[in-house]
């Protein structure tokens, strides 16, 4: 795999929004970072996700809270494989309250976001503006997956190969930052585990640390200590690569991936905040939630021509509705005939 580092360049940490810690790494205040976005863009980032997708904001949690912190001021210096997603968020606004930014010297909090060919632009904008919001100093790591036959074939194990290369790739870096294998953290919940995830058996074959798992915080509660915290992601639906879409046994191509990524963008440009367009190769399949089944029915010509428009020659809605992982179901399916 071909691996591009760049700096972000004008990505600073503002004024005012370092972590400022005691002795021991505490921070010495309490920080919210929303205050740091725009009005439009918070506007853009709010999902409609319901009430019960946020656990209660109880002392059990808090407590949580305050381990993870400890955890990672433990270890120094965190190199957070930053996403822009909930789940890193609270990674990186952890790591900044308890050791403060990234200060050059092997100590502070540090992100690295992957801008990887599966990685949508309307993504990747977000996650820099939440890494300003947050005060996270943040290095942009510029590679393809197509590099990688194995990840391309798109089989059960496509997701396993996409983290594999990441770690390894964040792996090599970690060395020039004076850090080792065991500070570089993935946004990994307990929700994550009982999922398909061949991702999580890649990180950890890497040596890689999931805070969140040690810290025993679920996804509803990651999202409850978001919100105390003031990250304007606490509410962001989780957003998997664009290669999710695909689906497993359709091999992967650069005009599938901005077809897809063209198709969601025309779905959110009618209003939608959490939904997928799935990828059947000349058929798109729209998932929304149950309860907008019926305004994407009355959006249905808008909908067709968008997507037809993009390159597909058939366009569905699925009744099930959204659920994430849909794909997923294709291999429980194709197990049990087996």
């Amino acid at each position: 795999m071909r691996v591009v580092w760049c700096c972000w360049k004008g990505r600073t940490v503002p004024s005012g929004r370092r972590g400022r810690s005691r002795a021991g790494g505490r921070p010495a205040e309490t920080h919210t970072f929303f205050s740091g976005l725009s009005t439009s863009h918070r506007v853009q980032t709010i999902a409609a996700l319901p009430t019960e997708s946020v656990a209660p904001l109880t002392p059990e949690v808090l407590a949580k809270l305050a381990h993870l912190e400890a955890l990672i001021a433990a270890k120094g210096a965190v190199l957070v494989a930053y996403s822009g997603g909930v789940d890193s968020a609270l990674i990186a606004a952890a790591g900044v309250r308890a050791l403060g930014a990234w200060n050059g010297a092997g100590h502070g909090a540090l992100g690295v976001l992957a801008d990887s060919s599966t990685l949508a632009r309307h993504e990747l904008h977000l996650a820099r503006a939440t890494a300003d919001a947050i005060g996270l100093p943040v290095e942009e790591l510029t590679y393809s997956e197509f590099d990688n036959p194995d990840w391309a074939a798109n089989d059960g194990t496509r997701c396993y190969h996409c983290k594999k290369d990441l770690a390894v790739a964040l792996n090599a870096l970690a060395p020039r930052l004076g850090l080792g294998r065991d500070q570089i953290a993935f946004g990994i919940t307990t929700s994550d585990l009982g999922d398909h995830r061949p991702g999580i058996q890649a990180t950890q074959e890497e040596g890689a640390w999931h805070p969140l798992v040690e810290a025993e915080l679920s996804k509803l509660e990651v999202r409850a200590l978001a919100r105390h915290l003031g990250l304007p992601v606490w509410d962001k639906p989780a957003t998997p690569c664009l290669s999710s879409r695909v689906q497993y046994g359709e091999h992967i191509t650069a005009d599938t991936l901005h077809r897809i990524e063209q198709a969601e963008e025309a779905v959110r440009g009618l209003g939608f905040r959490v939904f997928r367009v799935r990828h059947h190769d000349r058929l798109a399949r729209i998932e929304v939630p149950r309860d907008e089944l019926e305004r994407a029915l009355s959006l249905r010509e808008a909908l067709v021509s968008a997507l037809k428009a993009v390159g597909y020659t058939y366009v569905t809605l699925d009744l099930v509705g959204f659920r994430s992982g849909a794909m997923n179901e294709a291999l429980v399916h194709d197990g049990a005939k087996a």
